[in-house]
């Protein structure tokens, strides 16, 4: 397919594991057929495991402080930066005193991608450098896990606003 082709294929309305999709418009699980084109997809077996997460939801209930509002707040996160849509890319920080998960979230979120491929680590205050955006082209998520809490320049506050704004 050429690239024109594929763009026009791709499926946004779906999150596509393993054995199964998540139907992000109904909020349902679909068959997993040869109709959804994807260029990713979670690589685990979700069929006959949902809802049941204690593991997770106990860390959920955990770094949350039992909110259950704020739950739900990190599993639409998890939803947005799992979601193939262009349209879905947000920015996204996790703040808080030491030993509160955040760490551990951020581990658990870049295991879903490709180190490099899907997936890079970079400083934020290297967004603004003159060569940054070659090197997040096409990468799904980019992550900074140790934000030193400075003042981002006005080129890297710039970069941001483009890739969350869809430029």
């Amino acid at each position: 397919l050429s690239r024109r082709n594929m763009d026009d294929k791709l499926d946004f309305d779906h999150i596509v594991f393993k054995d199964c999709r998540f139907n992000l418009i109904n909020q349902q699980f679909e068959y997993n057929g040869p109709d959804v084109l994807s260029i990713s997809y979670v690589n685990v077996k979700l069929q006959n495991t949902f809802p049941n997460h204690p593991i997770f939801d106990r860390y959920l209930h955990t770094v949350s402080g039992g909110d259950e509002r704020l739950e739900r707040l990190i599993w639409e996160i998890i939803a947005y930066i799992l979601s193939p849509s262009m349209m879905a890319k947000k920015f996204f920080v996790f703040y808080g005193p030491s030993g509160t998960g955040k760490s551990l979230m951020l581990r658990l979120i870049r295991s879903f991608f490709i180190p490099n491929i899907g997936e890079c680590a970079i400083q934020l205050h290297s967004l603004g450098d003159r060569f940054c955006l070659g090197t997040i082209a096409g990468i799904r998520l980019v992550t900074d896990g140790d934000y030193a809490g400075t003042n981002l320049s006005d080129n890297s506050t710039a970069t941001i606003k483009a890739i969350t704004g869809g430029d």
